[in-house]
């Protein structure tokens, strides 16, 4: 089996996916920037997401081209940005880390040599702390908006949003 050049994209929602939002544009920027490498387009395979949290680990393609990794089938992955591989900074370092274990080498199209220097790795997590704190923030206005909705009579479709530690509704 070659070794391959995993390219993973992802985003959030199945609206931004039907939409065309964002899973194109990051396919083609990891892509060229793969090719960039000298990767031949034989030996780029994409692990796509199209409606998955950052915030879940279980995610099929991060699953599957985690099981790749492990198989020793994959050399290099190539993401966009941070937050597309998670969004949560302890997940994060835990498939980071993987990944480092399985001697896959870890490429952000946005964020090049992200491990190159100690003030790289820096920049790395405050970036994905920033990330975390972004997902945070679109839950409060979320539920926000829904409380609001709700106590102006209209009705809400349900959806799942895990309410942010220490928050009450009141407080919205």
């Amino acid at each position: 089996m070659p070794m391959l050049t995993a390219v993973y994209t992802r985003v959030s929602t199945g609206v931004q996916a039907a939409e065309g939002h964002s899973l194109a544009v990051q396919r083609e920027q990891c892509i060229h920037y793969a090719r960039a490498l000298g990767v031949s387009q034989t030996d780029i395979r994409v692990y796509e997401e199209a409606g998955a949290s950052g915030e879940d680990m279980e995610r099929p393609a991060l699953l599957a081209l985690l099981d790749d990794a492990r198989r020793g089938a994959i050399a290099r992955v190539v993401i966009k940005h941070p937050d597309r591989l998670s969004r949560n900074v302890a997940d994060k370092a835990i498939i980071v880390r993987e990944l480092q274990q399985c001697g896959v080498e870890l490429h952000f199209v946005d964020v090049p040599n992200w491990d190159q220097s100690d003030e790289a790795v820096l920049l790395f997590h405050i970036i994905s702390s920033i990330a975390e704190y972004e997902l945070r923030q679109i839950r409060r206005r979320t539920l926000s908006g829904k409380l609001r909705a709700a106590k102006g009579g209209q009705y809400m479709p349900t959806v799942s949003i895990p309410m942010v530690t220490g928050m009450k509704a009141a407080s919205l």
